[in-house]
């Protein structure tokens, strides 16, 4: 195709795209809506003539609706692009942890053929500890404080623990 012929399509297509946008402001303008800074803008360049105002309106009208148009399909086009680099971006992270995962499965498959305990096992193991040494504390607290109601008992009935032998003796009282 000559270029003569490709730019009288686009022109062709272009005026096609045109009537679109005049029917499309015709269609605004029938709801009953304006848009104020337009109509204002219309006012005054015609010179105070509302017949010019509307026609001027109308022509201002498709034109900016083609404006609202090409800039909705450029922000449509910046959030496909978004979205692909967001696709990569999971693509990416899924390849990641799917490695992370064939690392783990290999040093798990590792621990149990040199029959080592596993790096999991020895964690738990370690809780295991932990919470031994916790139940430690709280029985040898309960200990304490079961050792002094028993001392503050024996105090009350007059008997007294010997701290050298920890053995209850009689509270000798001077007369």
């Amino acid at each position: 195709m000559s270029f003569f012929k490709k730019l009288k399509a686009n022109m062709i297509i272009n005026k096609k795209h045109e009537q679109t946008f005049y029917e499309l402001a015709i269609r605004e303008i029938a709801t009953g809506q304006k848009r104020t800074g337009l109509w204002a803008i219309a006012l005054s360049k015609s010179d105070g003539s509302l017949d010019k105002a509307h026609a001027l309106y109308i022509g201002l009208l498709a034109e900016e609706i083609k404006n609202d148009i090409y800039l909705e399909e450029i922000k449509n086009e910046e959030l496909r692009k978004n979205e692909l680099v967001l696709a990569k971006e999971i693509e990416k992270l899924e390849e990641i942890r799917s490695r992370k995962q064939k690392i783990i499965e290999q040093e798990v498959h590792k621990e149990k053929k040199s029959n080592r305990p596993s790096i999991f096992e020895e964690m738990d193991k370690q809780k295991e500890k932990e919470l031994q040494s916790k139940r430690q504390e709280e029985m040898d607290k309960q200990k304490e404080e079961m050792d002094k109601q028993k001392e503050e008992e024996l105090k009350a009935q007059g008997i007294r623990i010997d701290p050298r032998f920890k053995s209850p003796q009689p509270i000798l009282k001077k007369y």
